[in-house]
């Protein structure tokens, strides 16, 4: 019955002709809200539903209350654990990815030879809220920044400069403890870019930013009183089917438990549009007890991770555009407690249609596979319907 159930999912994959082939950060044009401050509104109200043959759980599986969050997955529950609910099938729909912000576009107060520009950014993301009612807005990014023609310095919350990319996923985890690092944080970046030619670019960056994602001073990582230090080189070209990007990333900080533990990290990353049919991208990442930038690894003990993605999006039409990608983190065998994951790997493709420019449908399959110390690999299959209105 389950794999019968499986083959039903993945072949409606392709008849349906669905999915939102989107990353975490949707592009959209946004509606103009004046003429004197270039200010407009955007976001889009997504409706999801997803099935899943075996329980799945999101983004911190030791807290009861985060197992089977809808808004996303990213690992599967140890089935062969005592106790554990061994392959229980379910569904959900949720609301809750939706999102709506407010973009400033850079422009010049009065005589100033510089440019100003702000974001003010929100959705119903929750993975510890499981009343489908009780959802409140929280900021996703929150910045203003000021800027000349190759540099920009930036205030507030805003994407790490450590592994920039993202995934093109329908799952707004952003396939996170599962190959993909890097998140938002308040903090103070410098950026400077560099035209070598009209088709070649090089950018530099740096940034102070909030060592963890907690803002209780008692927090380990921040009651080391060290700010963490980001840092990115980039080259950019342009092809005929968009812009090649290749970036260089590292960060580091520190936590400061019962020993101090240097936490460190480096990333490459990756696009490559060669065609409208074939854009592949990808991320590799080696580093040190960066739970801090939701990877597998803890900050408060001493472990090493290996972690990368890597998936390919082709733009068949104006309407249709597929993405078919796989991503895994490995920690070191040595330092995984009993129980604790220490493999996470997903494979997954999707399949959008946009039958009218606001709007997308569609579906993705997602295999995932998490491997726990002692007791093994535990693995689920999942389907996720998504529509979309863009605005």
């Amino acid at each position: 019955m389950r794999k019968r159930i499986v083959t039903i999912a993945i072949a409606l994959c392709w008849l349906i002709a669905p999915a939102l082939s989107q990353a975490t950060d949707v592009q959209t044009e946004g509606i103009a809200l004046s003429s004197k401050v270039p200010v407009s509104f955007y976001g889009f109200i997504t409706a999801q539903g997803i099935y899943t043959d075996s329980t799945v759980q999101t983004l911190d599986p030791t807290n009861a209350s985060t197992i089977n969050a809808l808004t996303g997955i990213n690992s599967v529950e140890n089935e062969k654990a005592a106790g554990a609910a061994n392959n229980n099938a379910a569904i959900g729909f949720t609301a809750q990815n939706s999102r709506f912000g407010f973009l400033f576009s850079p422009y010049t107060i009065g005589n100033a030879s510089f440019d100003v520009d702000a974001r003010l950014e929100f959705d119903l993301f929750s993975t510890t809220l499981t009343n489908i009612h009780g959802l409140s807005p929280r900021i996703r990014r929150a910045y203003f920044g000021m800027g000349g023609d190759s540099w920009h310095v930036l205030l507030g919350q805003e994407w790490d400069l450590f592994s920039p990319l993202n995934v093109a996923s329908f799952d707004f985890v952003n396939m996170w403890q599962m190959g993909n690092l890097g998140i938002r944080r308040p903090q103070l970046r410098y950026m400077y870019t560099h035209d070598v030619s009209e088709e070649t670019g090089i950018e530099t960056g740096m940034s102070l930013g909030l060592p963890s994602n907690n803002l209780n001073f008692a927090n380990t990582s921040n009651d080391s009183a060290m700010p963490m230090l980001q840092g990115r080189l980039g080259l950019t070209h342009n092809l005929s089917a968009g812009k090649m990007k290749a970036y260089l990333s590292g960060v580091f900080h520190r936590t400061h438990a019962a020993q101090k533990i240097n936490n460190w990290g480096l990333a490459l990353s990756l696009y490559v549009p060669v065609h409208a049919y074939f854009k592949p991208s990808m991320e590799i990442h080696y580093g040190k007890s960066l739970g801090n930038l939701l990877s597998l690894t803890s900050t408060t003990t001493k472990q090493r991770a290996l972690a990368g993605w890597a998936q390919v999006k082709s733009n068949w039409t104006d309407k249709v555009s597929t993405v078919v990608g796989y991503g895994m983190e490995m920690l070191k065998n040595s330092e995984v407690a009993a129980g604790a994951i220490k493999t996470n790997m997903d494979g997954f493709i999707n399949i959008s249609y946009s039958p009218v420019k606001p709007v997308s449908i569609g579906m993705q399959f997602d295999h995932i596979r998490t491997n726990y110390q002692v007791s093994g690999t535990s693995s689920a299959n999942v389907g996720t319907l998504c529509a979309m209105y863009k605005f």
